[in-house]
């Protein structure tokens, strides 16, 4: 990630968006600064180190991530969506998606711990630049869940949240 794929965000919510190298792949970052914060007080340059350390973090807790998506019954909802999927006449155990990825049953946990990857990643910090939290937003390759989303939100205290699907 450089200082230069930043752009000035363009709606009221993202003051700033970017895209990183996050888990191996790239992903869209929102930086959202909070509502009392006067537009234009913070600067790229102030912010893009603490981007930058919040990057490599995520990167760091990929393992804690996948544990508490485990933890909480992810790859099971996986296999459930998938098995409501096409059923292969050639292979055993096996489903197609809508995308025509074949998909086979039971996954393991690598299987669906190396389908994840972050789509986008929202960043909240406060007026002095402060992290609030960070919104992780995790999609599959296979698509398990049809174009949604595994929300996961990261708080200042590195607590782990599951939040759900969303589109």
């Amino acid at each position: 990630m450089s200082i230069r794929d930043f752009s000035r965000g363009t709606d009221d919510k993202a003051a700033f968006t970017a895209r990183a190298d996050v888990w191996g792949d790239e992903a869209k970052l929102y930086i959202i600064l909070d509502s009392d914060t006067p537009r234009g007080r913070h600067t790229v340059e102030k912010i893009y180190p603490l981007i930058d350390r919040i990057v490599q973090k995520l990167d760091i807790r990929r393992h804690k991530i996948e544990d508490a998506l485990l933890d909480d019954g992810w790859l099971e909802t996986a296999e459930d969506w998938a098995s409501h999927c096409r059923v292969s006449r050639n292979d055993a155990n096996c489903y197609i998606m809508d995308s025509g990825d074949k998909v086979y049953l039971p996954l393991t946990d690598d299987d669906f711990c190396s389908s994840l990857y972050i789509e986008s990643v929202c960043i909240y910090f406060d007026e002095e630049l402060d992290v609030n939290d960070v919104a992780i937003f995790i999609v599959c390759q296979p698509d398990y869940f049809a174009g949604r989303a595994i929300a996961v939100l990261l708080d200042s205290d590195g607590g782990i949240q599951v939040k759900g699907l969303e589109k």
